[in-house]
């Protein structure tokens, strides 16, 4: 019972409990150069989407898409994978008709003052990122 009522009352805050797993990986250029220089990788996950009437005011001016949040990790160059979804549960759902995640993956810029990566992203709403690992092959810009 107490588990139901739990639900009930996270479904009604209009939030959500989900992990969205990210497989990511390096070329050996990359992983070599990152290494060699200590620097890190920051991976940047934001929430969003289109505005549901009560998300209008929240609406940016750019893309009219409201901003639910984010979570950011900054790691090593190994490849991994990284667990998204600390956040989920405090997004405020009912701003949005659907949530969208975007994720970016770059050089942490620590030991050199230029992103070197280029790195594939995500850019999907939720309920698909949600279903599988996705996944994510950073190399060196140019490479």
């Amino acid at each position: 019972m107490m588990k139901a009522l739990s639900m009930v009352l996270v479904l009604a805050a209009g939030t959500a409990q989900a992990e969205v797993a990210l497989q990511v990986s390096f070329s050996d250029a990359a992983r070599a150069k990152l290494t060699e220089l200590g620097e890190r990788v920051v991976v940047n996950a934001m929430y969003y989407g289109e505005p549901t009437e009560a998300g209008q005011p929240y609406a940016d001016d750019g893309m009219g898409l409201v901003s639910l949040g984010d979570e950011v990790f900054t790691l090593w160059p190994r490849d991994q994978v990284v667990t998204l979804g600390g956040a989920m549960a405090g997004l405020p759902l009912d701003l949005v008709v659907e949530p969208g995640l975007n994720v970016n993956i770059y050089s942490a810029r620590f030991a050199h003052e230029d992103n070197l990566l280029d790195c594939g992203l995500v850019d999907a709403p939720l309920r698909e990122v949600e279903a599988a690992p996705q996944a994510i092959y950073c190399k060196l810009i140019g490479e």
